[in-house]
């Protein structure tokens, strides 16, 4: 029996190390030509060394030293330097543990149809030198694998990566580029046409590896301070299987046509991926990206309706202090599609998308003062079965501190409710907003148990909510709070040219909404009360043209008030002579209630003279080809004198809201000082200067543009967000240059000096936006030092007021300064507000909500209950009666203007100077105002007497002049 020894050589080791490295064949010569059986040996490779009879670098630790021919596979025992330009084809290599190759400045590595994996445990992987003053080293991957390394590709400053057709496996981050020891890190990147995922299992760390991965890889690309071009529209990268799929540090980073899929959180990089301003982890996002100084992140899809851009991802997209520009994208199966966080200053647009996510799918978060917010002609499909206890979410929702926003929008947006989805609950969501635009948006429920809100804008001031359309599905025996549009508190939306059918409630007002509210145009079909104002208060609505069909299939109420006392604080005129075909400016019922509306003084018919009623539609022009902010509102003089006499009953939270009140009217005569020329709100504002109500407005109004830059700053960084975004593109025509000279062995270096040229031009703008940050960083920290000391020196007492001051200053110490670590004393006091019936705590129970979200996004508030629970129906402070004769003296007539408690009877009495009675009158409770004719009376003074069943007993003079 003879033996012969021959190797069998294997391009690829399988997982674990295991390879098939000799084998024995065995002849007998006994049989005569055969056959002739093979006996094979398995042998475990503990590092590259066991493969003693392949190619073995080891002795060999230079590209100089050692001549590689095509199709060998070569095991890498040591750290091996690239030293002159090389090009390996067809090569597999085997890297020992730990074990790195460095391309050193100035040279050139190709790798074409080529293979690099690790013999068991990770290796460091290709480090591209920077080159200094010099040009650093370049590395070309074409129809390549680099897999299992810490970091596949380590991309030093000054150098330049060109990777296409290439997959990056099991990598623990496949590109890398560092943090930059100053400004930015200047590389030329490209990549295209390339894989990112883990694809198998992540190999254990090399001995002494300060990295520590889970079983996903971190990311496929990690970049620190540079500008970065991911993806072009024919080549798309694609990145799965992992925990994140680009994460960007300060790096203006373009992707485009890039495909993410099953980006899910390895919990073992959770801390690793805390957001350094949002104390969020962004732990599964398909792209997350952090700025500073302007640093712009452009995305784009594959358009709406085409290829899927994300799947099976946490987040879309998560980005923090970040211009965005995103759009065209479809993703599917998400939990979040987008997720913004401090915009102040900034630019982000997310339009044209189509989002399928279990959970909220927009999520914007503190981008008060963004110079440019637009979230514009999406489609969303939202919500999802959950069991147990569980969050409500919205479709789209902004969390904010009530900071001015000069261009914020969310417009033209398709919201789906998704059917069997128990968390659907609203489809937009404003808390704690300013100068939000809401308009033009489509949205469809499917549950009205479950479906709460369409449009819900909570502590907000000067919301445009208009021509949107929220239909409900029909079951108008859902909560008693289920509603199309609702408003709680806040101050002066403007809700117009609405259509709203099928839900509970048309439209909602839950408490005050200031003393600038218009509601006008509104269309009102199937609910059981169309407007609803729940325990709501506005100033007079007079000639609004709201609408209700002449004959309703399924309307029981058209507008009711669930307190009559203060719907007659808030009356509605209307002239029902020409209204839209159909239609009616009357509140309509199809049901037996004798009228449309409750109470039935509410609305009060008259004649418009002056042809003031509003109409959507005027000449062919609709008020929803555009829309401008409320051009000069006019004032309701008749609530601000009541609330200058201090005469409003707000049953049952008249403190709360009094208060509220009376710091809007203060607002208001604080910007617009005509207006001190009437004696009563001269005298108010006198009295209202030196109360907690005016020093805190003052600090609101100081807090709400501290983050404001320059105008002619904010259109320097606008120019130059532009100027970026053109850089960018011809940054990519010169790298696509550069690439096709490599191939084709022509001289590269005239395209280096162009990208080199590019990148400067790149880096000025950037560090134009950085000086103008810094400065905005260092003038927020001594303005909010200023406000603080204010807001510290104010003496509060009342609990409304005590919050507003809490709040502010936790606002002031920790966001305000950009420090976004609250401590637990914070958290305590925010907390405690925002468990806080918001009617009795006010706004700032809303603001306390929104910062503690940064913390914890599944905390709940069941206001409803926690109003009941705080007892908040049984409160009421008695009204203080008053009864005043206009004019005095008088001529012919005079006017009594009253304000009483409910009673069963009052009268009026007049007597003359020796007291005998000239004049008794009954007096109607439910109105409050009565004339009557003085030309029987001779001049003289006279006394006036009020008289009441409750024994309230008013007394005055009159004074006849003829």
């Amino acid at each position: 029996m003879y033996y012969i020894n021959f190797n069998w050589i294997f391009h690829q080791i399988p997982p674990g190390g295991i390879a098939i490295n000799k084998a024995e064949l065995l002849l007998d010569p006994a049989v005569s030509g055969g056959p002739f059986t093979a006996q094979c040996t398995l042998q475990v490779a503990s590092d590259c060394a066991s493969f003693a009879d392949q190619v073995t670098l080891q002795g060999h630790n230079e590209s100089t030293s050692y001549t590689f021919y095509p199709n060998e596979t070569i095991y890498i025992i040591e750290d091996f330097f690239i030293k002159h330009n090389v090009s390996y084809s067809n090569n597999t290599f085997y890297v020992n543990p730990g074990v790195e190759i460095v391309v050193e400045a100035g040279k050139t590595l190709v790798l074409e149809n080529s293979r690099i994996y690790s013999c068991t445990d990770m290796w460091k992987g290709i480090r591209v030198e920077d080159g200094g003053t010099l040009v650093g080293g370049t590395l070309k991957a074409a129809d390549s694998e680099i897999c299992d390394a810490e970091y596949a590709v380590f991309q030093e400053n000054n150098s330049t990566v060109i990777l296409e057709n290439s997959k990056l496996y099991r990598n623990y981050v496949g590109l890398f580029i560092p943090q930059a020891l100053s400004g930015l890190n200047s590389v030329s990147t490209y990549v295209r046409n390339c894989q990112f995922a883990t694809f198998g299992t992540i190999r254990p760390n090399y001995a002494g590896q300060l990295t520590l991965p889970g079983l996903k890889s971190l990311s496929g690309v990690l970049s620190h301070d540079a500008i970065l071009n991911l993806g072009s529209q024919y080549q798309p990268n694609r990145f799965y299987d992992m925990s994140n799929g680009v994460i960007s540090r300060n790096t203006s980073i373009s992707i485009t046509n890039c495909i993410f899929e099953d980006i899910v959180p390895d919990p073992v990089y959770q801390n690793l991926t805390q957001s350094m301003v949002s104390n969020t982890s962004y732990n599964g996002s398909a792209i997350y990206a952090i700025g500073r100084f302007g640093s712009l992140l452009k995305q784009r899809g594959f358009g709406k309706n085409g290829q899927t851009a994300f799947d099976n991802c946490k987040y879309g997209i998560f980005t923090d202090r970040m211009n965005v520009d995103s759009r065209d994208n479809n993703m599917t199966n998400m939990l979040t599609g987008y997720r913004t966080n401090f915009g102040s200053n900034l630019t982000m647009d997310i339009t044209g998308n189509h989002i399928e996510s279990r959970s909220t799918a927009i999520d914007l978060r503190f981008n008060d003062n963004a110079d440019h917010l637009w979230v514009s002609d999406n489609e969303i499909y939202f919500g999802e079965f959950v069991s147990g206890a569980f969050r409500g979410v919205s479709a789209i929702q902004s969390l904010e501190r009530q900071g001015s926003n000069r261009d914020s929008r969310i417009h033209n947006n398709n919201i789906f409710y998704n059917s069997g989805a128990n968390n659907a609950a609203n489809g937009i969501g404003l808390t704690s907003t300013s100068d939000y635009f809401v308009t033009e948006n489509d949205l469809f429920m499917t549950d009205n148990l479950v479906n709460i809100n369409g449009i819900i804008v909570s502590g907000s001031n000067k919301t445009e909510i208009s021509c949107n359309v929220v239909d409900g599905s029909n079951n108008l025996n859902a909560s008693v709070h289920q509603s199309a549009i609702t408003n709680v508190l806040g101050s002066d939306p403007i809700i117009s040219c609405n259509v709203v059918d099928k839900t509970m409630n048309g439209i909602r007002m839950v408490g005050d909404a200031g003393l600038n509210v218009t509601i006008q145009g509104n269309e009102f079909n199937n609910h059981n009360r169309g407007l609803f104002y729940n325990q709501g208060i506005t100033n007079s609505q007079d000639w609004k043209g709201n609408l209700w069909p002449v004959t309703p299939v399924n309307l029981n109420w058209g507008a009711f008030s669930d307190n009559p006392i203060i719907a007659s604080f808030s009356p509605y005129s209307y002239d029902n002579s020409n209204p839209p075909s159909g239609l009616s400016f009357e509140p309509t019922t199809s049901s037996l209630n004798p009228v449309g509306f409750e109470p039935p003084n509410w609305f009060q018919p008259g004649i418009d003279y002056t042809n003031e009623t509003f109409y959507c539609l005027v000449n062919n022009h609709h008020y929803c080809d555009q829309f401008p902010p409320c051009p000069d509102c006019p004032i309701d003089i008749v609530i601000h004198e009541r609330i200058a006499r201090d005469s409003i009953e707000n049953t049952p939270y008249t403190a709360e809201t009094l208060w509220r009140l009376k710091r809007e009217l203060y607002r208001n005569l604080l910007s617009d000082s005509t207006l001190l020329a009437n004696s009563l709100f001269e005298n108010f504002y006198n009295e209202m200067e030196v109360s907690v109500a005016a020093q805190l407005e003052q600090l609101t109004g100081e807090q709400y543009e501290m983050m404001q830059l320059d105008q002619s700053v904010i259109n320097n960084l606008n120019q130059n967000r532009n100027s970026l975004d053109v850089q960018m593109a011809l940054l990519a025509e010169q790298m696509e240059l550069y690439r096709h000279a490599l191939e084709s062995a022509v001289d590269p270096s005239v395209y280096l000096l162009a990208i080199q040229g590019i990148r400067q031009n790149m880096e000025s703008i950037l560090n134009y936006n950085r000086n103008v940050f810094s400065i905005a960083d260092s003038s927020l920290v001594l303005t909010t030092d200023n406000i603080r000391f204010v807001n510290e020196s104010i003496y509060s007492s009342e609990t409304i007021e005590v919050n507003e001051q809490v709040v502010n200053e936790i606002f002031l110490s920790v966001i305000g300064q950009e420090q976004f670590q609250l401590g637990d004393d914070a958290i305590n006091q925010l907390e405690g507000i925002a468990a806080q019936c918001p009617l009795a705590g006010g706004n700032a129970v809303f603001k306390a909500r929104a910062i503690l979200s940064l913390l914890n996004d599944e905390l709940v508030y069941d206001d409803i209950n926690i109003c009941l629970q705080a007892g908040i129906i049984l409160r009421q402070i008695p009204k203080k009666p008053t009864a005043r004769l206009y004019p005095n003296p008088a001529n012919n007539s005079v006017t009594l203007v009253y304000e009483l408690p409910e009673v069963s009877t009052a009268e009026f009495l007049l007597f003359n100077s020796v007291g005998m009675l000239q004049l008794k009158q009954q007096m109607k409770i439910d109105i409050t105002q009565m004339s009557f004719s003085t030309k029987q009376l001779a001049p003289g003074v006279y006394h006036y007497q009020v008289n009441t069943s409750s024994d309230f007993q008013l007394n005055g003079k009159l004074v006849i002049i003829h």
